[in-house]
């Protein structure tokens, strides 16, 4: 009948089987090869911090568990749990255990991220998540995770990570609960599955909910949902899955696709791509776009990608709602069965002009002009772009910020940029475009190449040296000006410097005070407010 708190270490019971008492625990480890039984375990506080299962310990549970750290279920180990409500702060970590838990409910609540995750994919009975750290995503999915009977999104947006995330299982009901919310409660990254079941209506609205695919970007308040109701109900059950992968492009179509007399001419490049192992039925569908350009609503239409400039239709085009910028579009008339109801579905608009969704960089390109590299690139129009980073390389692996020109934010008209590198690097060298936006979201250019030959920059030779003078050769238009040389080493202590007035050669021959011992150097020569640095070796 003792009072126990345990403020720091780790209790650990490993002996046969047992019965875990009535205590708070700092961390609890169960080990060994008996039952342990948690049932005694109970209270608001019952595990402070982590909670492990190690070797080939079986556990039970029927009372509520709160653990205020990690839970860690190694190979080997057994876990039951009866019907109760595990209150989980940190992470969830499955290495092969085996977790009954029928009945049971699992609630990720932390305030900082989560993680569910491990090198066994995770199946929980209930699941809630109600995370409410600050930063997306409040919830990282690290192994492929099943929810068998209900699944409550209280708070929290849930990276996928690459991964399935399924609801349900074949012929068995299953419920998603999602406190509604354009700013929380979504999956991105991955792939989201539902169960449906033969002959039971599917709806986005009401029941279980058995049509609504909450997914969105890792953006904030990109809450993108795909909603599928059923006209005819499917004749067999199998899963229904969508898959949303994030552009902030678009594509002009060629040839433009006549949807019913009038000409779509556009599509967003982000997918909404759907699959099924179902059967049967006839239905409508709804696709919500979020980030779009201003224009007008009426101008967007619900489309499938079919090639890489085309699309195609299936069902009734039904007005869109929202707002153009965030719009819902639809189709519908009971004629869009299963098979039709399989693609990549995409947003698309009738009217570039007015409503014209994002378009993709048109140009980049980079030239040589009098030592100099010129960059100019063209946008089409812009969507809440933020800033270009121009980036340099001298190989196609290590780039570096050269420098940073501020973008247009939103606008639906062509926007023309030109930089110029006025100390490139001599031979090839790459450059390409970093595009961020206001939400720190970024995209690459193609990367592009340019060639500063010896006509067009200084160089040095012979290079390798053997440390006692080098040549530095230069251009005829350099004739007459000033030339200032240092000579460096690479902690950047300056060895000796050279300066020759009115240059009457392109050819200026450099002698070193003192001999240079073996290794790396770097010279830097200035003429007419010009730098270049390149490197030494003496050998």
């Amino acid at each position: 009948n003792a009072t126990f708190t345990q403020s720091t270490g780790t209790v650990e019971y490993n002996g046969g089987a047992q019965t875990v008492g009535d205590f708070t625990y700092n961390n609890l480890t169960l080990s060994g090869s008996g039952a342990k039984d948690l049932s005694k375990v109970t209270g608001v506080t019952a595990i402070n911090n982590n909670f492990v299962m190690n070797g080939t310990a079986t556990a039970t549970a029927a009372a509520a568990l709160t653990i205020g750290g990690s839970v860690t279920l190694s190979s080997g180990t057994t876990i039951t749990a009866g019907a109760f409500i595990h209150n989980v702060a940190g992470n969830w970590t499955n290495n092969g255990a085996t977790f009954v838990n029928t009945n049971s409910t699992i609630n990720l609540n932390g305030t900082a991220g989560q993680t569910i995750g491990g090198t066994a994919s995770n199946t929980f009975y209930n699941l809630t998540l109600n995370n409410t750290f600050g930063t997306i995503p409040q919830i990282t999915i690290g192994s492929s995770t099943t929810t068998l009977d209900n699944l409550t999104m209280t708070s929290g947006v849930v990276n996928l990570a690459g991964f399935a995330f399924t609801l349900g299982s074949s012929g068995t009901p299953s419920t998603l609960s999602r406190t509604a919310s354009t700013t929380t409660n979504w999956m991105y990254g991955g792939t989201l599955s539902r169960f449906w079941l033969s002959g039971t209506a599917v709806s986005s609205s009401i029941a279980n909910l058995y049509g609504l695919f909450p997914v969105g970007s890792s953006t904030a308040s990109s809450y993108r949902p795909v909603a599928i109701n059923s006209n005819a109900s499917p004749t067999a059950t199998g899963s229904f899955s969508v898959t949303h992968t994030n552009a902030t492009t678009s594509t002009d179509l060629s040839p433009f696709y006549s949807d019913a007399g009038t000409n779509i001419v556009r599509k967003n490049d982000a997918q909404f791509v759907t699959a099924t192992t179902a059967t049967g039925g006839t239905y409508d569908i709804a696709v919500t776009m979020t980030g779009l350009l201003a224009g007008t609503l009426s101008d967007i239409r619900l489309a499938v990608s079919n090639a890489a400039t085309t699309v195609t239709d299936f069902g009734t085009h039904l007005a869109a709602t929202g707002s153009a910028p965030n719009p819902t579009a639809a189709r519908t008339g009971g004629l869009i069965t299963l098979a039709n109801l399989v693609g990549d579905w995409r947003i698309t608009t009738i009217n570039k002009a007015a409503t014209p969704l994002p378009i993709e960089l048109l140009s980049f390109n980079a030239t040589v002009q009098q030592r100099k590299v010129q960059l100019i690139w063209s946008t089409a129009s812009e969507l809440n772009n933020d800033f270009f980073t121009v980036e340099r390389a001298s190989d196609v692996e290590k780039f570096e910020k050269l420098t940073v020109v501020k973008g247009q934010g939103t606008k639906v008209s062509q926007t023309d940029y030109v930089l110029s590198d006025e100390n490139p690097l001599a031979g090839n060298s790459y450059y390409r475009l970093k595009q961020t936006d206001f939400s720190g979201n970024v995209s690459y250019s193609k990367v592009v190449n340019v060639n500063v030959t010896e006509e067009a920059t200084w160089t040095i030779y012979p290079n390798p040296t053997s440390g006692s003078e080098f040549m530095i050769g230069l251009a005829a238009s350099d004739l007459g000006k000033d030339a200032y040389i240092i000579v460096q080493d690479l902690g950047g202590e300056e060895l000796f410097k050279f300066m020759a007035l009115s240059l009457n050669s392109i050819q200026l021959r450099i002698v070193s005070p003192q001999t240079l011992s073996p290794g790396l150097y770097i010279v830097s020569v200035a003429i007419d407010q010009q730098l270049v640095r390149q490197k030494l070796v003496v050998r």
